[in-house]
């Protein structure tokens, strides 16, 4: 778990489950920087700035600190920003989709597709930066139980990892699908139902 041992510092590092500091403290972060499929996404600072890299379990610094915001892994990608925009790195550092996008939803690849906007809109790309089938939406949520809440002219629907609409764009609000159900709210009524 992160620990910040000092409130006086910015510096973090790293307990075990049984309190002793495994990882020194010796990052930047604004919010706990947490382990993700073996990687945590930390703020090296200089005297010129600060950095995002990764560690590994260790405390090594495995990717370097080149990148202006970093997330966590997710699916094998992490989002890394670079001059204001996002794009991903696989766990050697190697960027697999360039910084192209204006932002991204976390938790950035499920499963190898990750929701993204570009030019205003929101889209789901795959582990090679592909668009799915072309479509783009004002809103749009990664997807949850194989569906993904996406919004087009006001309204919310569904659409599944292919593309295809699976509920109809109708709904004046939609949650995110949990054992089979999503909360949703006709349009001109203040409660909410549930969908399957």
């Amino acid at each position: 778990a992160a620990v910040r041992p000092d409130p006086r510092s910015p510096l973090w590092g790293f307990i075990d489950k049984t309190g002793i500091m495994t990882i020194k403290p010796a990052f930047v972060s604004r919010h706990p920087p947490c382990f993700s499929e073996g990687l945590a996404a930390v703020f090296v600072a200089s005297a010129e700035s600060e950095k995002a890299g990764f560690i590994d379990r260790a405390g090594n610094l495995v990717i370097a600190a080149s990148f202006d915001s970093a997330s966590s892994f997710s699916d094998g990608l992490a989002a890394v920003r670079k001059a204001e925009k996002w794009g991903f790195v696989n766990k050697k550092g190697e960027l697999v989709i360039q910084p192209r996008f204006d932002d991204f939803q976390a938790p950035g690849f499920v499963p190898g597709l990750a929701c993204v906007r570009q030019g205003g809109k929101w889209m789901f790309v795959d582990k090679e930066g592909a668009q799915l089938a072309g479509a783009s939406f004002e809103l749009a949520c990664s997807f949850k139980e194989g569906v993904a809440a996406v919004r087009s002219d006001g309204l919310w629907g569904f659409i599944d990892t292919t593309g295809r609409e699976t509920i109809p764009c109708r709904y004046a609000d939609v949650g995110s699908f949990s054992e089979g159900l999503a909360p949703a709210q006709i349009v001109n009524e203040e409660l909410y139902g549930y969908i399957d």
